[in-house]
């Protein structure tokens, strides 16, 4: 979730803390209690510390917190929960189970303190609206578009005046600056402004956790011209085959063979459905994809 440059106070032991240097060790009782590494709780592995707070909002890592108040049972609520295969609580995978992480990483960002599905009924679910579009992808979109300006233009407005953009720096820092400062991460350094390409890559990456889970990348990474390479990598997460004894093991990362990836140039577009090409003889099929016939 972060690129290594947003957590504040880092600490030396544990690395970057986002996992391109990878540690061992779990939080201990005894660093919870001083609130070392918080808000990671005891058994946690270190690779999950210091990572900026979107990660821990939005992100379900092994023995992540969950608060469950709408449970009818106290005992049932405020909820340490661990993805171990030998794990019932986790729904950890094993011969019984046909559902459990693949990845052994999960989704909390729309999970409220109070939700919880208990008896498999919605009504403790608390109703969430769905915005057709987030303020905060318009802001990026508007840093993101500034940012490829080369020269400026004028733009006439509504009012018989007129507007010039350029690729201004504290135009660019108006879309992100509330994005990063609701995220309670710093501002990107002045080196990083000064260059179009490093911008443009920094701009991917808080979109791709800004973003997370909200079903924007699959058109981010057409539009970027990305999707041939990052569509086609192999999906990496926790080994979930393992459990809390190989715990070392569980925390190592191995590709996903289960989640399959690929991309073909056909997958630019998306398939006309069959019955509309029935219905409109003049409609073509895209590139790539079937008739029924």
């Amino acid at each position: 979730m972060n690129d290594g440059t947003d957590a504040p106070g880092k600490d030396k032991e544990i690395g970057r803390g986002n996992g391109s240097e990878r540690v061992s060790g779990y939080v201990s009782e005894a660093d919870y209690e001083v609130g070392k590494y918080r808000p990671l709780r005891p058994g946690v592995s270190l690779q999950y510390a210091n990572r900026e707070p979107r990660f821990y909002a939005s992100v379900a890592y092994n023995g992540s917190f969950w608060t469950l108040l709408n449970e009818t049972q106290e005992r049932n609520r405020n909820q340490q929960v661990f993805y171990y295969r030998d794990d019932d609580k986790g729904n950890g995978f094993n011969s019984s189970n046909a559902y459990w992480l693949r990845t052994g990483i999960g989704m909390k960002k729309y999970v409220h303190e109070n939700d919880t599905y208990e008896g498999g009924s919605a009504a403790r679910v608390v109703s969430k609206a769905e915005p057709a579009i987030r303020y905060a992808d318009i802001l990026l979109v508007y840093a993101e578009a500034l940012n490829e300006l080369d020269g400026s233009y004028s733009i006439p407005s509504w009012k018989g005046t007129a507007y010039t953009i350029n690729r201004d720096i504290s135009q660019i820092q108006r879309g992100i600056h509330p994005v990063r400062i609701r995220g309670g991460v710093p501002d990107y350094p002045a080196s990083v402004y000064a260059s179009k390409d490093e911008l443009r890559k920094r701009l991917k990456r808080e979109r791709f956790i800004e973003l997370m889970g909200e079903g924007q990348r699959y058109y981010d990474l057409r539009r970027w011209m990305d999707a041939p390479v990052e569509e086609a990598l192999p999906i990496y997460g926790c080994n979930v085959l393992m459990g809390r004894q190989e715990r070392d093991l569980f925390h190592q990362p191995v590709a996903i063979w289960t989640l399959k990836t690929t991309f073909a140039d056909k997958m630019w577009f998306w398939p006309i459905g069959h019955e509309e090409l029935k219905r409109n003889k003049r409609l073509t099929q895209n590139p790539g994809w079937t008739y029924n016939d």
